[in-house]
């Protein structure tokens, strides 16, 4: 199953040392075609990690060892990236939240991506 087009959008505020399931489920997903982006914070260890092909890992910055104010400074951080995040994915305008898609071969007319109800829930808690 070779899609490369669907991207998914793995967010977790976890510590990043209880990853392992998020990782193993990227990889799993990546198998089946999609591109992964897990976006998190960084690790009490730092560590090389290879998910291979396809999975990106972005960290934020350093959760522990922080004061309340850096967290929360951090918490902004994350949900900006989020939206931008979101905003890529669905190739979307971030002012205007139009959402661009792909001229359909046989008429010529542009056919919108295709998102859940779920999926659009998701993009407005981000909002």
């Amino acid at each position: 199953m070779e899609m490369r087009n669907k991207k998914i959008l793995l967010l977790t505020l976890v510590h990043p040392d209880f990853l392992p399931p998020v990782y193993s489920t990227g990889q799993v997903l990546r198998d089946l075609g999609f591109d992964i982006h897990i976006l998190t914070f960084d690790s009490f260890v730092p560590a090389q990690l290879d998910l291979g092909e396809n999975i990106v890992v972005e960290t934020l910055g350093s959760h522990y060892n922080s004061g309340l104010k850096e967290r929360m400074g951090l918490r902004r951080k994350f949900t900006n990236r989020a939206k931008e995040l979101v905003n890529e994915i669905l190739i979307r305008n971030a002012k205007t939240k139009t959402v661009a898609g792909e001229p359909d071969p046989e008429t010529g007319y542009t056919k919108l991506p295709i998102i859940s109800k779920g999926e659009q829930e998701i993009v407005a808690a981000l909002e």
